[in-house]
């Protein structure tokens, strides 16, 4: 019996020589363990997510969420071709190659460490052939939730705490129906839209399905509903400018804002901020090496 507890304490103290002593854990050593056609489909992905989705500015900044969406399986019925835009189409090009990356992401992803950032794929915001890849800033969905708590609490319940609602999103394959409750404002704060301009898009999202059920938009202009909705509809602006040309293809992230107001201009201060921060980081050397390295800081 004795001679099985010294067994123990120096098998124990001799991991943990082991553990002191390891090399340190480095993504690149991680990386070219890929063989190289997945690294580049996986290359592909994360530049898509980051010119067109906003990845970066959830890495780099403090954007709380960012959603890529792509087409899942093929669509069904006697069209070729999905209703929806044609880019993210389940045959064309470019959605394959997002759908090819994602599947190499989840073959590999455990060999990198995640602290702060996490990605989950989950339903789309809508019930189609679609899916969407959700990158999660931990720290700055904590701090936004915090910051409008009787918000979240008034939607979803008063037991709601910031922490308790992130591991709602990080384990949910449905975060924007069953999670959020499909609530415009309450995902549009999520998405780093500030928290004004959300609730005016769901007040005027609102506004239009009440129209569209009660047969109101081809009633005169003085019903509640179509009043509302349009001046909602004046007000609300896309954020973003035109394109810019970086070696990128980054914008600004795209949504609607009531451009006048101070909530907006300080988005755009903080947004532009950040556009110049993920040009810089990106310039220090290999695209993927830099976003991995990032996507599992802390």
């Amino acid at each position: 019996m004795k001679y099985n507890k010294i067994k123990l304490i120096f098998s124990g103290a001799f991991l943990a020589l082991l553990l002191f002593f390891r090399e340190p854990y480095s993504v690149l050593d991680q990386l070219e363990s890929i063989p190289k056609e997945e690294r580049q489909s996986l290359e592909f992905f994360f530049r898509s997510a980051v010119a067109f989705d906003s990845f970066g500015y959830c890495l780099f900044g403090d954007k709380p969420l960012s959603v890529l969406v792509y087409s899942e399986s093929a669509p069904k019925g006697d069209y070729p071709l999905p209703s929806c835009d044609s880019r993210f189409s389940y045959y064309h090009p470019f959605n394959k190659r997002i759908k090819q990356g994602w599947e190499i992401w989840e073959k590999n992803n455990r060999k990198f460490h995640f602290e702060n950032y996490a990605l989950i794929k989950c339903k789309n915001f809508v019930d189609n052939n679609f899916s969407a890849v959700v990158l999660i800033n931990k720290k700055a969905v904590l701090q936004i939730i915090d910051a409008n708590l009787n918000d979240f609490k008034s939607i979803l319940g008063e037991h709601v705490t910031a922490k308790w609602l992130l591991e709602e999103i990080l384990k949910s394959k449905d975060v924007f129906s069953c999670v959020l409750k499909n609530h415009q404002g309450l995902i549009g704060t999520l998405l780093g839209y500030g928290r004004n301009n959300a609730w005016a898009f769901h007040i005027r999202h609102e506004a239009q399905q009440v129209s569209r059920k009660k047969g109101l938009i081809r009633m005169l202009d003085n019903a509640p509903e179509q009043k509302k909705w349009k001046a909602l509809n004046k007000r609300l602006k896309s954020f973003t400018r035109g394109q810019r040309f970086n070696p990128l293809f980054m914008n600004l992230p795209v949504f609607a804002a009531d451009l006048d107001s101070m909530e907006t201009q300080i988005l755009r201060i903080k947004y532009e901020q950040n556009y110049q921060t993920i040009l810089h980081r990106y310039k220090e050397g290999d695209f993927l090496e830099i976003t991995l390295q990032q996507l599992t800081s802390e």
